[in-house]
């Protein structure tokens, strides 16, 4: 197995090649309709007075459809493949080149008439067409190919017996070869193809940038709530530390009582599979009422619940019940001994930004996010499952509650009247 191998470069390789599949069908496309173009302008166009009863335009349309949905057909089949694409490219400027000669069956003129014909510039619509493959080496492989096409008709027409010229006048008004206008059309598809290699070997790199910062970008959204990632993608301002807002909410804290006891009589996998389920279920259930889990400390999990008064307060009371109820019924069919406690408050809360430039987090700061830790402590001594400030009375069912009043908290100043609320 390759080593150098990994989630994040089958991701990356999946999402280019889903680009290049689509380029692909694209470029198949444009090229049809460059086609249907030529073929609806000889349909209903006026007919050249000297032009024969028998055209070629429609043969090499329908021939050169048919060759499109068989390369269609193979994509589909096999899929982005170069050695594909590059017979592809040969075929598509060979064809080109046999339309441009039949003007000369056409309209039944000699040799050097095919070298006059305004089509030459399709060879410059193919070459921009085969730009949506992002492919800089089949740019250049086009060049050539386009270069080598339309050398071979001079050289073609030259043993047909064309005649060559040096007067550009005379060039201009017979079909007589001037070696020197068909040198600089040669030339000038390699200049054009070079420049294109480096427009898509630019671009390309752009593209694949812009993949992995999606990929990139999709990895750390995991670390954030969808709230979170909605204020800093639409935050037009500098983040930087201090940035954030004042607001009235609800803050939880989750915690487990004989976690430290469980940790240490636990090995390595066996705690990291039970912390896993612990917080997975605490997440799930927050986002049910609307709670944005902030950060889990250990076995503790900071969250906050966004709505103003009486909804915030409400959806934290079931939150937190539920949580209480699920975890309680999961540690009993396991055998742990442990239980979960839950500290609400409510009041001003700081969300914004902390950190350095280097190292920044989104996170809630405040006297209420004080008062759920110091409440954590509180609760393991008076083995109460959930412990609220008296500002939850109004939600909480009167038969539910009993309250505390002046209960002294560690570091904070005021004393706080508390309610236990039963489940």
């Amino acid at each position: 197995m390759d080593s150098s191998r990994g989630p994040k470069n089958d991701w990356l390789e999946g999402k280019l090649n889903g680009h290049h599949f689509y380029s692909e069908l694209i470029v198949l496309g444009s090229q049809f309709l460059m086609l249907l173009t030529v073929f609806l302008v000889w349909k209903f166009s006026p007919k050249p007075i000297d032009e024969m009863e028998i055209s070629y335009i429609p043969y090499i349309f329908y021939g050169y459809t048919t060759l499109i949905l068989i390369r269609l057909g193979v994509l589909k089949t096999f899929g982005i493949n170069n050695f594909i694409s590059s017979v592809s490219i040969l075929f598509d400027f060979l064809i080109l080149t046999a339309m441009i000669y039949s003007f000369s069956l056409q309209y039944q003129q000699g040799p050097g008439f095919s070298l006059r014909v305004t089509t030459f510039s399709f060879y410059f619509i193919l070459l921009v067409i085969n730009c949506f493959r992002f492919n800089e080496r089949l740019i250049l492989w086009a060049g050539a190919v386009a270069a080598s096409c339309w050398s071979g008709l001079v050289i073609f027409n030259l043993k047909e017996g064309v005649e060559v010229t040096n007067s550009f006048v005379e060039y201009t008004l017979s079909h007589k070869v001037l070696i020197g206008a068909e040198i600089e059309k040669v030339l000038s598809l390699i200049v054009f193809s070079i420049i294109l290699y480096f427009v898509i070997s630019r671009t390309r790199k752009l593209l694949e940038k812009s993949v992995r910062n999606a990929f990139e970008k999709e990895r750390l959204q995991k670390f954030f709530s969808p709230q979170v990632r909605e204020v800093i993608g639409s935050s037009f301002e500098n983040i930087r530390p201090g940035i954030g807002q004042v607001k009235n909410c609800a803050v939880m804290f989750v915690d487990l009582r004989n976690f430290s006891e469980f940790s240490k009589n636990s090995d390595m996998n066996s705690l990291s599979l039970f912390l896993s389920f612990y917080q997975d279920t605490v997440v799930q259930i927050c986002l049910k009422y609307n709670g944005i889990v902030d950060k889990f400390q250990g076995d503790g999990a900071l969250v906050y619940f966004p709505e103003n008064q009486v909804a915030c307060r409400k959806r934290a009371i079931n939150c937190a019940r539920e949580i209480i109820n699920t975890l309680d019924l999961w540690f009993q069919e396991h055998g742990y001994l442990t239980k979960a406690n839950i500290a609400l408050s409510y009041g001003e809360i700081f969300f914004g930004v902390i950190g350095s430039k280097e190292r920044l987090d989104y996170t809630i700061l405040g006297e209420e996010v004080n008062i759920v830790a110091k409440l954590e402590k509180v609760m393991k001594s008076w083995q109460e499952p959930i412990l609220a400030t008296s500002h939850f009375n109004d939600v909480v069912e009167s038969n539910k509650i009993s309250i505390r009043k002046n209960v002294k908290l560690e570091s904070i100043n005021d004393p706080k009247d508390l309610i236990s609320v039963s489940l």
